[in-house]
Parts: C-alpha cells; structure tokens; sequence
C-alpha cells in the first residue's frame, strides 16, 4: 500500500511488518527515535489497564514535544460488546441513547475466544492522564463498520499531545 502514496508522503511514513508493538517502540526509544504523530486504529480494547498505561507511556517518550498520538478504539455497545462470556460488568451510560443506562460486559471473552476490553470515555481519560493531555475527542457511530449488515459500531478518536516529563512527574509526587 505504501507504494502507492505520493513520493513525499511515502518517504515520511515509517509502515513496519507487524510485530508486538510494545517490543517495537522499546526499540525506537532504545534508538532516540522520535515522531511527530503516532496513530492507532482499533487495537487497544485487547490490552487490560495496566498495559495501556504501559503503552501510552512507551508512545509519549517516542513522540518529539510537540507531536501528536491519535487513537481509535471501540466504545461500549461496539461490535462483540455484550457477547460471548462476561469476565466483568458494570454499569455505564449508553453513548448514542443519551439518558438510558445499561449494563455490558467491560470485559468480555467472545466465541473466536479473544478478550476484549469496552471502556467508556472516562475511564479511557483517566488512563491517558499520566501521559497525555487531551486535545479533542468524538465518538462516531460508523454503520456496516468491519461486517456489513451489521448494527455497526461505536468508537471513540482521541488525539492527544504528550504531557511534559516535568509535569508527570511532579503528578506522581503529589499522587505519593
């Protein structure tokens, strides 16, 4: 797909084959390599809390200071929420049914047998803190979303800039 990007454009991006993206962004920060945006799309809701903050403290330290880190990840009440065997449920407003609550599976193990993670848009926030500030967040119902005929999905698109080194760590102080 690279190849059919614009020489400009092409020569900029940095497309790897896939690989654990922990692993590789420990090496970028073993090499000093640095990036102005880093995007992902629809792949943090398999990783459990400790791991994204695991991983958005790995992708603050390879984003130069002013760079951006942009996220797409399925909401509750997505594609496979509600489905399969509940490891752990809560009660959480419904996003596109404003006023109803509803009780869904935040955890869930699906019939293709992967766990999946639906956090709401606090919880995905109060992960982020740490690392990052907030520049905008939408959520958008995208119908026929991955299956066709299906309900479609919901997703949050976070974009965010990393928080100075200075200010996270006199956060942690205070939090100590």
């Amino acid at each position: 797909r690279k190849k059919q990007l614009d020489t400009d454009v092409r020569d900029r991006l940095v497309i790897e084959e896939p690989e654990d993206m922990f692993i590789v962004l420990e090496r970028y920060i073993a090499e000093g390599k640095k990036f102005n945006t880093i995007l992902s799309h629809s792949s943090m809701h398999y990783f459990d809390d400790e791991s994204v903050i695991r991983l958005f403290g790995l992708i603050r330290r390879c984003l130069t200071s002013d760079g951006n880190f942009s996220f797409a990840i399925k909401a509750p009440g997505a594609m496979f929420d509600n489905e399969g065997i509940c490891l752990y449920s809560d009660v959480e407003n419904h996003r596109y049914k404003p006023g109803e609550e509803f009780v869904h599976a935040r955890v869930s193990m699906g019939a293709d047998g992967i766990i999946r993670f639906f956090r709401n848009q606090e919880k995905l926030e109060a992960l982020l803190a740490n690392h990052f500030s907030l520049k905008e967040v939408n959520t958008e119902y995208l119908q026929d979303y991955e299956v066709h005929g299906t309900q479609g999905q919901q997703i949050y698109i976070f974009v965010c800039m990393p928080k100075k080194e200075t200010d996270t760590h006199v956060k942690l102080r205070k939090a100590a």
